[in-house]
């Protein structure tokens, strides 16, 4: 299996969006992600994606101004974590190529944006600043464990779309018009 290791790294666009970094699975085999010790990650369409599981540790890294800084669809993500991390959008998003979404001059539209994950993804101790939605999950199964903040959400910390949401004690939602959104 591949294994990407970013270690105290800057992946950044110099004026355009970039793809973003994408993880694919061969049959049983599984990729393997690492992003730690101060990383960072900026200017991504999709900073992390992923159609299929994958094997995500993502440890005390930065991820900024990316339209969605985590893509996870379809799959067990059970052995994954993302602990002590700040995501946010500190300023407008770069332009694109693309003429479709996003749009250059826009936002962050979900820092995590999960669906259909077969079990829990673990969020840890992170910061969530500044876009439409904190984490978007729908038909997914996510914890969000003790000392996670929300702050400045457009629209809501977390949108919940038919999932089951566990959220522990100890998070934080500043500013945001909704806490959590659940429908």
């Amino acid at each position: 299996a591949a294994t990407l290791n970013i270690n105290q790294a800057t992946l950044k666009a110099c004026y355009y969006m970039w793809d973003g970094i994408y993880l694919n699975n061969v049959g049983f085999i599984l990729p393997h992600l690492n992003i730690y010790n101060n990383s960072s990650i900026s200017d991504a369409v999709y900073a992390v994606h992923t159609d299929n599981a994958a094997d995500i540790h993502i440890d005390n890294s930065i991820f900024d101004r990316n339209y969605i800084a985590l893509h996870l669809y379809t799959a067990d993500y059970s052995a994954c974590n993302v602990s002590f991390n700040t995501f946010s959008c500190s300023s407008v998003l770069n332009p694109t190529t693309s003429p479709a979404p996003p749009v250059g001059g826009g936002f962050t539209y979900a820092h995590a944006d999960v669906f259909n994950l077969t079990n829990s993804l673990l969020f840890d101790h992170n910061d969530f600043v500044n876009g439409d939605y904190g984490i978007y999950t729908d038909k997914s199964t996510v914890t969000v464990s003790p000392a996670n903040s929300f702050t400045d959400h457009r629209m809501a910390g977390i949108r919940c779309i038919k999932s089951i949401l566990t959220v522990n004690d100890k998070n934080s939602f500043l500013r945001c018009p909704a806490g959590i959104n659940a429908t």
